[in-house]
């Protein structure tokens, strides 16, 4: 599956209205809890490492990966920590949130409203969403 995701997000930026041959950087937040957080794993072996690798290896050298992603996080503390969030002025957030809440019990309303609040808040401020979910 991770391999899927990091084609897809070489695709991606393939398909945005912008090139590798840009100067300006493009940053990609990792905004997810323990599955991208890299909980466990040598730091290199982290999604956003990989993503990271992969992106520059295909030619994005002006590509930043920035890994937000905490451990044990759920929706909730997904959307208390979006001011740090938007304070990294993303081009791009991959969101992997709800397996904590899903575990937790937390009413499948209530998860969907705060990734509806992520979602939204990042549209607000022209960020590209890659909402990833769970089965």
């Amino acid at each position: 599956m991770k391999r899927f995701f990091e084609r897809f997000l070489v695709f991606l930026l393939l398909a945005l209205p912008w090139s590798p041959a840009l100067a300006q950087d493009i940053r990609v937040v990792v905004y997810g809890d323990s599955l991208t957080s890299g909980y466990e794993l040598q730091p290199e072996q982290a999604f956003p490492a990989r993503l990271d690798s992969k992106l520059k290896a295909v030619g994005f050298t002006n590509v930043k990966v920035i890994n937000m992603s905490v451990a044990g996080e759920t929706t909730a503390g997904g959307v208390e920590r979006m001011p740090s969030l938007l304070a990294q002025h993303p081009d791009i957030v991959v969101v992997e949130l709800g397996a904590n809440d899903a575990l937790r019990g937390i009413n499948t309303i209530m998860i969907s409203s705060n990734l509806s609040n992520i979602v939204n808040q990042l549209h607000s401020n022209n960020i590209y969403v890659v909402l990833i979910g769970m089965k």
